[in-house]
């Protein structure tokens, strides 16, 4: 009788447990009726829940998902430039870092934690237009071209290394607007016309290394006080410092050059250097610079002065042109503090041609050597106008100059 009065209680206090157990309130049933009195609506599956937003390393984001990581985060500045690591970088997908930063317009980006592979070779023009980028990936030893690789880059603060085996940095950095300090040149350059071309806060360049021949516009528009020394073999100096407002003393220019169009143009410098033999074009050299007081000795191996000491309103004397010009259009257009004018130049063809000297008669008066000197072509304000033979002498004579 006991066996059974056991078996008995088990059995109800088994049914007891499964009843607590199933529902009615318990907190572990199966289904939840806190919010819709007797649902029988199974709990939400996990496998068909949303799926979470990507969680992003904050110090090293894979390439394939670095327009997604710019995309996620908030409009910046360059001050709070995001710093990233991008990992999983090859020879085939390189091209997808300045993608991503030209589809993210808004988030600028330090890359500087970041190294671009080996074999890369070539990088003209890579970061071209990436407005956005303030610091450069590591660049690999095995690139060869990097023209153009910062072109437009507005908001780069810091050059990288260049590496030794770079031959080609022609307008690599031009418009870095942003770029105060130039980074070492490697040994092996020899064109960097436009190289630094409107770096407006550019304050320190680079030292030149032997073997350059081509700095045509190099530091245009930059903001260097001092400028580098130019190394013989250089030949182009073409606007090399053209708009630099703030360099006022002139380097010596190198004997090897021949072009030096531009070269100084709407700079404070107040004496001119001396020129080299063997300088052809000096078309707009000395152009706009207003404090220069005394031109320089002309060669006899130029050819070219358009325009070359136009506006330079203190310039006092006018040198000896040579026999060898052939373009002297405007050449002392609007220098208005000169007085004494001497013209020993042999080659009448010019001065009865229609770039006539003084005047500039014959229907071209706007072409006169010397138009707006002395008030709209009056050259009443001369006080003495030298000449060396009758050829010249007659041919001014008939433009309406007044010779002593």
């Amino acid at each position: 009788m006991k066996k059974h009065f056991f078996a008995i209680f088990i059995i109800l206090a088994l049914t007891a447990v499964s009843f607590s157990c199933g529902g009615g309130g318990g907190s572990g049933g199966v289904y939840d009726t806190s919010s819709t009195e007797n649902s029988t609506t199974p709990a939400a599956n996990p496998a068909t829940t949303p799926t979470d937003p990507v969680v992003f390393n904050s110090n090293e984001i894979d390439i394939s998902q670095l327009s997604a990581y710019l995309a996620s985060k908030p409009v910046n500045a360059v001050s709070s430039a995001y710093p990233i690591k991008v990992s999983g970088i090859t020879t085939s997908n390189y091209t997808d870092i300045p993608t991503a930063l030209k589809a993210n317009p808004t988030k600028y980006a330090d890359l500087s934690l970041t190294t671009l592979p080996d074999g890369i070779t070539n990088m003209q023009e890579y970061f071209k237009d990436c407005k956005t980028l303030v610091q450069s990936p590591v660049i690999p030893d095995t690139v060869i071209n990097m023209q153009s690789c910062f072109y437009n880059c507005e908001s780069l603060t810091q050059a990288p290394i260049l590496p030794d085996n770079v031959s080609n940095i022609k307008s690599c950095f031009y418009n870095c607007k942003k770029l105060t300090t130039a980074p070492a040149i490697p040994s092996g350059i020899t064109d960097m016309s436009s190289c630094f071309e409107l770096c407006v806060s550019l304050t320190n360049p680079p030292v030149i290394p032997n073997g350059v021949t081509n700095m045509s516009a190099c530091f245009m528009g930059t903001a260097i006080t001092v400028a580098p020394v130019i190394p013989d073999g250089v030949t182009n100096m073409g606007g090399c410092f053209s708009c630099c407002y703030s360099l006022n003393q002139a380097p010596s220019i190198p004997n090897s050059v021949n072009n030096m169009s531009a070269c100084f143009q709407c700079t404070p410098i107040t004496t001119a250097p001396a020129i080299p033999n063997g300088v052809v074009d000096m078309s707009f050299c000395f152009d706009s610079c207003i404090y220069l007081t005394t031109a320089p000795i002309i060669p006899n191996s130029v050819k070219n002065m358009y325009k070359c000491f136009i506006l330079c309103t203190s310039l006092i004397n006018v040198p000896v042109i040579p026999s060898t010009v052939e373009n002297i259009q405007l050449c002392f257009y609007d220098c208005t503090s000169l007085k004494t004018v001497k013209i020993l130049m042999t080659n009448d063809t010019i001065i009865n041609s229609e770039y006539d000297c003084v005047n500039g008669t014959g229907g071209h008066p706007g072409k006169s050597c010397f138009f707006m000197c002395f008030g709209m072509g009056d050259t009443s304000s001369i006080e003495r106008i030298e000449v060396p033979n009758d050829i010249v002498k007659n041919a001014v004579i008939a433009q309406g100059g007044t010779l002593s």
